[in-house]
C-alpha cells in the first residue's frame, strides 16, 4: 500500500502535465470563438481587442500544465524515506569497490575520497580499533580483529536517519542519525568473537543538504556525506564523553523513478591522505 501511495503522489502531477500538453496541442477551434475586450489607458485611449476563445483555452491549459510541474519544486522528498533501519556492514575490498562504482571519478575526487589502492591506507583505522579493544577485551588473542580474512567479518545493528525539510526549494537538514553495531568475527574452526560500537551524527556542514534543481529533477540523484562519531564499547549501555574516531557516510539518494537510497560507504578521515573507504552498510527497513 505504501508503494502504491508513493507512486500516486509522485507521478499524478506528471501524468496531468502530459495530459494537459496533449490537450493544448490538439484542442480545436469552436464556431463562436471570439471574445472582445476593451483596453482603457487612463481613460484617454480606448481600443477593442478580439482574443479568440481558442487562445484563452490554450493559455489556461499552459498555465495549468506549468502549475503541475511546480509541484516538484515544493514536494518534500524526505517523507518518502524510512527513519528507522536495520543494517549490516561488510568490509571486503571487492564489495567496497562495487559500491564505489556508482560514483563518478569527479564525484569521488571532489570529496577527497581515495578510490584507488585504498587498501594500503586502511591499517590506521584498524590499528585504532585494536588499541581500543585492548582496553575492553580480556582475551588479547582476539586483538587484530580486522587483520583477519575480511570475508569472516561483518557487523549488524540498527540506525535512525531523520531528515527534515527547511526553508527554500529542496533544502533539507539531517536532524538525527544514530545507531549501534555488533562487530562479529566468525572464523572457521574458531569460537565466534564480537564487540560493540555506538555511533552518532557529528554536527557538521554536511548536515545541510542543498541539491540543485538540476540534481533533483533531471539527474534524479543527490549525494550526502554526514559525519559520525564512533565509540567502541563493552555493552550498548556504555556511555562516554569521548569518542574513538570520526567516520563519514557516503550515500547516493535517488528521487526517480522511485525514491530510494544506495548502500552507505563508510570513510575514515586520514588528514594526510584523504577519506579512506573501510566498509559499506546494507539496509533493511525496520
Amino acid at each position: 500500500m505504501k508503494v502504491l501511495w508513493t507512486l500516486i503522489t509522485l507521478y499524478t502531477p506528471l501524468i496531468l502535465f502530459i495530459l494537459l500538453l496533449f490537450l493544448l496541442l490538439y484542442i480545436k477551434k469552436a464556431k463562436k470563438s471570439s471574445n472582445e475586450f476593451v483596453f482603457n489607458i487612463f481613460g484617454f485611449v480606448q481600443f477593442p481587442v478580439s482574443i479568440p476563445s481558442l487562445t484563452i483555452r490554450r493559455i489556461f491549459l499552459l498555465f495549468a500544465a506549468m502549475f503541475c510541474l511546480l509541484y516538484y519544486l515544493f514536494i518534500d522528498f524526505s517523507s518518502y524515506f524510512p527513519q528507522r533501519l536495520e543494517m549490516q556492514v561488510y568490509y571486503s575490498p571487492w564489495g567496497i569497490k562495487q559500491n564505489l562504482s556508482i560514483y563518478s571519478e569527479s564525484e569521488l575526487r571532489s570529496r577527497n575520497i581515495i578510490y584507488k589502492n585504498f587498501e594500503k591506507y586502511q591499517n590506521e583505522y584498524y590499528e585504532k580499533l585494536d588499541e581500543r579493544l585492548k582496553q575492553i577485551v580480556s582475551d588479547t588473542s582476539k586483538i587484530g580483529f580486522f587483520t583477519k580474512n575480511k570475508a569472516d567479518i561483518h557487523s549488524e545493528g540498527e540506525t535512525t536517519f531523520i531528515v527534515e525539510k527547511i526553508n527554500g526549494i529542496h533544502n533539507y537538514y539531517i536532524k538525527e542519525s544514530r545507531g549501534r553495531l555488533t562487530h562479529i568475527l566468525a572464523e572457521a574452526q574458531s569460537n565466534e568473537f564480537e564487540f560493540n560500537s555506538l555511533f552518532e551524527k557529528d554536527k557538521s556542514e554536511y548536515d545541510f543538504i542543498r541539491p540543485s534543481i538540476w540534481d533533483i529533477i533531471f539527474r534524479h540523484e543527490v549525494i550526502i556525506m554526514p559525519s559520525f562519531k564512533e565509540n567502541i564499547v563493552e555493552v550498548y549501555s556504555s556511555s562516554s564523553a569521548k569518542f574513538d574516531h570520526r567516520l563519514f557516510g557516503l550515500t547516493k539518494i535517488y528521487t526517480f523513478p522511485y525514491p530510494k537510497f544506495s548502500n552507505t560507504i563508510y570513510l575514515y578521515d586520514n588528514p594526510k591522505v584523504g577519506l579512506i573507504p573501510i566498509g559499506y552498510a546494507v539496509y533493511r527497513e525496520n
